[in-house]
């Protein structure tokens, strides 16, 4: 990882210091909320890990990490049409 944390601990911190600060406006986070949506992504795989799809790393205001993490299955699961036995998703930095 060359020195780099894990991305999907950058989610969970970021997710979390937006849910410990209720009273924080928008545009208090915005700046925070831009540079993690440039560096994260989502990417989708098959079961033979070839990539399906790049999504932008985009959560709702005030959501947590197990409500972003259920959309975005859900988003898999009712609005995607992969043929596929087995989709692995996966947080990575952006090239």
């Amino acid at each position: 990882m060359s020195g780099r944390t894990c991305p999907g601990r950058c989610v969970r911190a970021y997710l979390e210091f937006v849910n410990d600060m209720p009273h924080a406006s928008p545009g208090e986070l915005l700046e925070l909320r831009t540079l993690i949506q440039d560096i994260i992504v989502i990417e989708a795989l098959d079961s033979e890990d070839q990539l399906l799809e790049v999504l932008r790393f985009d959560p709702l205001p005030d959501e947590s990490m197990e409500e972003f993490g259920s959309r975005i299955l859900d988003l898999f699961r009712f609005d995607r049409a992969y043929s596929t036995p087995r989709l692995k998703l996966r947080f990575c930095y952006s090239a």
